[in-house]
């Protein structure tokens, strides 16, 4: 019978829902009957935590998390369906004496998987702990052991109370797995876990490289980490190790004040993080310390700046640009890079497109690397241009040493690092044709004080590497659009009222007229004021000229510029 119809049908309808979503909103627990679903939350009993649906970040789609309640942004410590996002009209119900999410389609996502034989729908009911633990228990039952808990398939974080360990008898772990990104809870490359063998807490990528460890526990702390005895007052840990399990668990001696707890990050850092209503969740503690020594924490082709201040620890070498940007932007840099232009396989080097190499100073070695047979640096460099395989090489005082493979773990050093050496970069020759007047106007803008955005833009009025000037810029400018000349992985560094006066000098600079172009002290004036007003550029002659030819070897070669490059382009 349709409702719409029957107005006695309709008001039970609503009645009954409306009933329903009181039986949640403020409630510590599931039972037979009841419906997760929508805005509708359970919370624990002191008000502690809370359980429902969040999106994390900007996502589209929603999960079933635990998260503190006095936090709004809903930073989630428990997340159940972590690779099946779900939309708001999913449901979470007691079936069968299991709790199950099912999608708007009513197929089920995400269960407890408890076998049904000892337990009926009835008798079971889900609660969620001022502890963070979400539970299941049998009602008929006298038995405190709960038939399932959130606290035995941890995610991210480890909160006071949960055991991160190994069960001897079930042959099973307890691991914090990282979320992919900061809007994807979905397991990611970085798990901490404890090392039962010798008592010791290890991180490792990928389930195969341990890249950090606890040391062994000694019976008060373990001896990797000596600033536990610093927080002694505020943390109490325990390890117990028995025949049936090995575990480490901890709980907070001052709760009243005290709001944190830790979590392997998307960064690979296991993180210590504290909450204050007004400054919200921040890092206190993380190892490994510096976020460089993640392994692959940049993927492959990437520099990991090893400076902390800094907002993109992860930059694509030159030559090279991120496999996804969207990743990138949510700090997943583990998809590493791309190299844009094919190599030159095997050719020596009398070619004229023979490949070079881009130097790096202050760099780690990174991955890959082997010994090669060479008494000085142009041998080295042949070494690897005559095998198809070598991506960079090394050459100092322990000899020479060439990268095969992708380019891993390359770190650039603080001053003063003992580990720094100098690494050249293989890339096609192609790459460095557009630096040419990269590297002149490069001493112009240090003479006058010019920005690093008056530089790329000059990169581009010249041609992007091409032998005869580019209209580029001067259409974009028209079209109010020149900040889109920035690719989207570097638009994050540079300031858009700053570009735009950038590229408004810059095409000011290259005037056909002398006297339209400003002199050496007003292009200082210009960049390093925003109040001084600035004339509008005209279109340049030489793009004019280009306009009007179809074969660009008739464009003047007086716009061509007669700068050289050396084979190495120096980066540092």
């Amino acid at each position: 019978m349709d409702t719409n119809s029957n107005p006695i049908l309709k008001l039970a309808f609503f009645l009954s829902l409306i009933l329903n979503i009181h039986s949640l909103y403020g409630a510590d627990s599931i039972s037979t009957n009841d419906i997760l679903s929508g805005q509708s939350t359970i919370i624990s009993a002191s008000s502690v935590f809370e359980m429902g649906f969040f999106r994390p970040g900007s996502a589209q789609d929603y999960y079933l998390g635990i998260w503190r309640l006095k936090d709004t942004s809903r930073r989630s410590v428990w997340v159940a369906n972590r690779e099946i996002p779900v939309s708001l009209a999913s449901e979470l119900r007691i079936t069968d004496g299991n709790l199950v999410l099912y999608n708007e389609l009513k197929l089920p996502v995400w269960s407890t998987n408890l076998s049904s034989s000892n337990t009926t729908t009835r008798s079971v009911q889900a609660v969620l702990l001022d502890s963070g633990n979400l539970v299941i228990n049998d009602k008929s039952s006298t038995s405190s052991i709960p038939l399932w808990q959130s606290f035995e398939f941890p995610s991210h974080a480890w909160l006071p109370g949960a055991k991160l360990g190994y069960n001897k008898t079930s042959e099973t772990r307890k691991i914090l797995t990282s979320w992919k990104s900061l809007e994807d809870p979905s397991p990611g490359l970085f798990s901490a876990q404890l090392d039962h063998t010798n008592n010791s807490v290890f991180i490792q990528w990928n389930r195969s490289t341990n890249y950090w460890t606890s040391g062994p526990w000694d019976g008060d702390l373990f001896s990797g980490i000596p600033e536990m005895r610093r927080n002694a007052e505020n943390y109490y840990f325990t390890f117990v190790s028995n025949e049936n399990e090995s575990y480490i668990t901890y709980t907070m001696t001052n709760t009243s004040t005290l709001i944190n707890h830790f979590e392997i990050d998307v960064s690979g850092q296991l993180t210590q993080v504290n909450w204050r209503s007004d400054n919200g969740w921040t890092v206190f503690w993380s190892v490994p310390s510096q976020r460089c020594e993640v392994y692959r924490a940049c993927g492959a082709y990437a520099n990991c700046d090893s400076n902390e201040e800094s907002l993109t620890p992860c930059q694509c070498l030159m030559g090279f640009e991120p496999n996804s940007p969207k990743d990138w932007e949510l700090k997943d840099y583990s998809g590493g890079c791309y190299r844009k232009t094919r190599l030159q396989c095997g050719v020596s080097n009398s070619n004229t497109t023979v490949d070079r190499f881009l130097e790096m100073t202050d760099m780690s070695l990174p991955e890959n690397m082997h010994s090669e047979e060479a008494s000085n640096l142009g041998e080295c460099e042949s070494n690897c241009l005559r095998n198809c395989s070598c991506s960079g090489f090394s050459y100092g005082s322990l000899g020479c040493s060439i990268i095969t493979g992708e380019i891993l773990n390359l770190k650039q050093l603080v001053s003063g690092d003992s580990r720094q050496r100098t690494i050249h970069i293989r890339l096609a020759n192609s790459e460095f044709r557009m630096r040419k007047e990269f590297q002149r106007w490069k001493l112009y803008a240090l003479l006058f004080g010019s920005c690093s955005s008056l530089l790329l833009l000059v990169s581009f009025i010249y041609g992007e590497g091409k032998e005869q000037p580019s209209n580029k810029v001067w259409e974009m400018w028209n079209k109010n659009k020149a900040f889109e000349l920035i690719d989207s992985a570097s638009k994050e560094k540079f300031n858009e009222d700053e570009f735009m006066r950038c590229v408004r000098v810059g095409l000011l600079c290259v005037q056909d007229d002398p006297n339209d172009r400003p002199s050496m002290s007003n292009v200082m004036l210009m960049l390093g004021s925003e109040t001084a007003s600035l004339p509008s550029p005209r279109q340049p002659t030489f793009i004019v000229k280009r306009s009007l030819s179809s074969n660009p070897n008739n464009l003047s070669r007086s716009s061509s510029s007669n700068n050289l490059l050396t084979d190495t382009l120096y980066q540092g």
